[in-house]
């Protein structure tokens, strides 16, 4: 776990330590305009996010928090959610395909479900970098089941071997070469804290759809 963290914490700060040589370097020869020095900050800026999030799911996996309940509409949260995470998804030629259920009312922890959705959702992203950009869609939808409300996301990327998809929830194992493997464990303790499941169905080649299913209020 140590070795782990230090890689993962090594890599934002090499990037952006690099980048801000080059940005010395520009400001050095007077290279100062806007469009010299702008994206450079930008990568900077990005790196920071990715440390800030890495730190937020260890310390979610090693000291998660007790919840706070309030009355919730599933269907309005990841609506926002959704329009929260349309920029990256449009950076990435990501369509959404999106159906909402009216009622979706649910007790239930909003910061800690908005993380389960985003953490969904990117992955769902990221799942379809490799397939061709015609292809690239997600599909979002809440739905009421038998006392309660299931949300799910479906991808179209090259889908998750069995052997994997069996492993998906461990701590610390995960399928991207710069995975942590702790975001798919974190998100299935928020579910069952909530008194639900958080479940994957696995269809290579034909996607990945990730479910799950919280009481109604």
């Amino acid at each position: 776990l140590a070795a782990g963290l230090a890689h993962e914490v090594r890599n934002p700060l090499n990037s952006a330590t690099l980048q801000l040589q080059v940005l010395r370097r520009r400001v050095e020869r007077g290279q100062n305009t806007p469009e010299l020095l702008v994206p450079v900050v930008e990568i900077v800026h990005d790196e920071i996010r990715r440390l800030d999030r890495l730190v937020s799911d260890f310390l979610a996996f090693a000291r998660p928090n007790p919840l706070v309940l309030e009355s919730v509409d599933l269907s309005e949260l990841v609506a926002s959610v959704i329009a929260q995470l349309r920029p990256e998804a449009e950076a990435a030629r990501v369509t959404i395909d999106l159906r909402l259920e009216q009622d979706s009312c649910i007790d239930g922890d909003p910061p800690r479900l908005r993380q389960i959705m985003l953490n969904l959702m990117r992955n769902g992203i990221d799942a379809m970098q490799a397939t061709p950009m015609v292809d690239r869609e997600l599909l979002i939808r809440t739905a009421a089941v038998e006392d309660g409300i299931a949300v799910s996301v479906a991808d179209r990327g090259g889908g998750i071997a069995q052997e994997a998809a069996e492993r998906l929830f461990e701590p610390f194992f995960s399928t991207k070469p710069e995975g942590m493997g702790m975001g798919l464990n974190i998100c299935r303790s928020i579910v069952e804290s909530h008194k639900g499941r958080l479940w994957v169905e696995a269809n290579p080649p034909g996607g990945s759809v990730f479910r799950f299913a919280l009481p109604a209020a």
